[in-house]
């Protein structure tokens, strides 16, 4: 490549510019592969760790489901029944200074272990009404 000095000068400033343009690309392009990577991650850490009894508990005292199960006294437990409607089954004493009622009420979560479905409350002698979405059966621990 004979020539004038000025035209190869010119011809390596425009090649360092592609170049240049092209690192900021590459760079970028690579943080978003490696951020898409980190959330399917943490997708496939919660569909591998579902919500256990345990932490399905502490999360409802935690929001206070119904208002009612952060009170002192309302003793909530939860399980996780082998073949049922619901993934969990909870029952608590939404009024333990006047009654020994129990209610119970079902929970249906997502292969996220985000809660999905609340049943509405019914007397532990009673049966869960039925889950108005369909969720996916997902394991639990």
């Amino acid at each position: 490549m004979e020539g004038n000095p000025l035209v190869k000068i010119a011809f390596g400033a425009a090649l360092l510019y592609v170049l240049w343009g092209l690192f900021g690309n590459v760079t970028h392009f690579t943080s978003m592969l490696t951020h898409g990577t980190d959330t399917s991650n943490a997708i496939v850490a919660a569909e591998r760790n579902p919500i256990g009894v345990a932490e399905l508990r502490n999360e409802l005292v935690l929001v206070n489901a119904f208002g009612l199960v952060a009170h002192a006294g309302t003793d909530l437990k939860c399980e996780s029944p082998s073949s049922a409607q619901w993934h969990f089954t909870c029952s608590f004493a939404p009024t333990p200074k006047s009654s020994a009622a129990r209610v119970h009420f079902g929970v249906n979560v997502s292969g996220l272990s985000t809660i999905v479905e609340v049943s509405p409350l019914v007397p532990v002698e009673a049966p869960l009404p039925a889950p108005q979405r369909a969720v996916p059966i997902r394991p639990v621990k």
